[in-house]
């Protein structure tokens, strides 16, 4: 898996969650602000899902498209503002507004579907890559405190985010490491080797954290370990 099939695992599990089980009315979903590559990730992610495939109605411009792969049903050569009142013989359109310039606020009613809300959903980031790796509760709960860290820093761009999420799974499938792992002090399981501050989660093994900068560093460093002390607040009663 690579940065942009993460970020379309993620915005189909965005897509899925969003339309439930409501059948009232055509939802409108618009891909805002990503690059040509991930919005076709998102379009391929839905397309392989046969539940979403069968709920949702790719239309994205042929223009921009007709050279990534995707199926000739999934491109058009109507503009973003057609499918604003446009019927449908699915539950939702999924349009995008790249290349369409200026008409932002024709597009105001359509939901979005952007960087801010997926990294909003940071359980479905933990879904995406947990795949063979068998995290319990309390990894997950760790994994998902420590991308809310990073998520909360304005200079963090999906792409980034996307992946240092792989670089953690490799960490974890290829290198050995463990979120749940605990010391012979029962430290919290991560290390902040690129910051300053050194807390009782310096004793455990460096975990991929060494090209994120000590801003990054310090961001999930505080998320991880404001869950630990919760932790031990709770356990202390």
């Amino acid at each position: 898996m690579n940065r942009h099939e993460l970020i379309g695992c993620v915005a189909a599990a965005y897509l899925r969650d969003e339309l439930g089980d409501d059948s009232s009315g055509v939802a409108r979903f618009l891909i805002d602000g990503l690059s040509i590559p991930q919005t076709a990730a998102v379009a391929g992610a839905v397309l392989a899902n046969p539940a979403l495939d069968r709920r949702v109605s790719v239309k994205l411009p042929e223009s921009l498209f007709a050279d990534m792969g995707l199926p000739p049903e999934a491109l058009t050569r109507s503009p973003a503002t057609w499918f604003r009142d446009a019927e449908c013989d699915k539950a939702a359109f999924l349009v995008t507004n790249v290349g369409e310039g200026g008409e932002d606020q024709s597009l105001q009613d359509m939901s979005r579907l952007g960087g801010a809300e997926l990294l909003e959903r940071l359980a479905a980031w933990v879904d995406a890559v947990d795949d063979g790796l068998g995290l319990d509760a309390e990894g997950r709960v760790i994994f998902e405190r420590a991308l809310g860290g990073l998520a909360q820093l304005r200079s963090t761009s999906l792409d980034r985010f996307a992946g240092y999420v792989l670089r953690i799974r490799h960490a974890m499938e290829v290198d050995g490491h463990l979120l749940s792992r605990r010391s012979e002090r029962h430290s919290p399981p991560y290390t902040c080797r690129t910051t300053e501050r050194r807390s009782e989660a310096s004793r455990t093994k460096p975990f991929a954290m060494s090209r994120l900068g000590s801003a990054s560093s310090t961001a999930l460093c505080d998320a991880v370990e404001g869950c630990y002390s919760k932790r031990r607040r709770r356990r202390s009663f």
